[in-house]
């Protein structure tokens, strides 16, 4: 007799873990997404991540491109640059290096994602550095790293647009900025954009034949989150939109077997 969980296992679940890893990633993204309220977003790019969310464990910071440069034994190793990032580390007691930017959009290192740091956390940033590593290594080629502006740096969160923000932070969520924005009271999707479609008018006639009206699609205007509280208004229609989706065809396919 064929039971009801291999029905599931063989003709639904594929669709529904289609999505699941993204979808559980989202779940537990969410709350931590809430607590940075109304804070402008941080975004990183990053070329590792295959699906649209990951949650990441960040390494140490001396095992990152700045830690290349102050280990002796890396072919990247430059004794002016180790000395200037150590004495950064040391200045804000930072354990981990996470890069990430502020309302800037480089385009050097991969896809875009919003970025969500877990727990402690500490956002480190100059208005007067482009890139800490290439603009130290620009200033000991021209002899004035002396000058370089360490003071400059702050631990607030970023204003303006930065292009490199350093955050010190164990854990963090990387979240595609792709996720599709619908303004207007539809639900938002992770998958398409729905759209509205006006029903044909009919005029009536004044003469012998009448006049139909052709129907009017209008497109949704797409826009991009601007904040965490936003950003986790959007998750939460998400999660809503495929729990329903995927309730209802598990109701569907129930009760073909009944």
């Amino acid at each position: 007799m064929i039971k009801l969980k291999d029905i599931l296992k063989d003709i639904l679940l594929e669709d529904i873990i289609e999505s699941k890893s993204v979808l559980d990633t989202l779940t537990e993204a969410l709350p931590h997404i809430k607590k940075l309220g109304s804070k402008p977003m941080l975004t990183r790019e990053s070329g590792g991540i295959r699906s649209g969310a990951a949650k990441i464990t960040s390494g140490p910071w001396d095992k990152g491109k700045i830690g290349s440069a102050i280990n002796p034994s890396s072919s990247v190793y430059n004794k002016d640059l180790g000395k200037l990032f150590k004495e950064l580390v040391d200045k804000f007691s930072m354990k981990h290096i996470i890069y990430a930017s502020f309302q800037y959009k480089r385009g050097l290192f991969g896809t875009e994602y919003f970025l969500i740091p877990v727990e402690d956390y500490k956002t480190i940033w100059s208005p007067k550095i482009h890139d800490i590593y290439s603009d130290a290594y620009t200033m000991i080629k021209n002899g004035t790293i002396d000058s370089f502006p360490l003071d400059s740096y702050k631990t607030t969160w970023p204003v303006d647009k930065v292009a490199e923000v350093l955050v010190d932070c164990k854990e963090y969520y990387l979240i595609t900025t792709k996720i599709p924005i619908v303004q207007s009271s539809m639900w938002y999707t992770a998958q398409k954009q729905k759209t509205q479609v006006v029903q044909p008018t009919v005029v009536q006639p004044t003469v012998v034949q009448p006049t139909v009206v052709q129907p009017t699609v209008v497109q949704p205007t797409v826009v991009q989150p601007t904040t965490y509280n936003e950003l986790a208004d959007i998750i939460e229609r998400v999660l809503q939109y495929y729990k329903r989706k995927n309730d209802n065809k598990l109701k569907t396919n129930y009760e073909k077997v009944k």
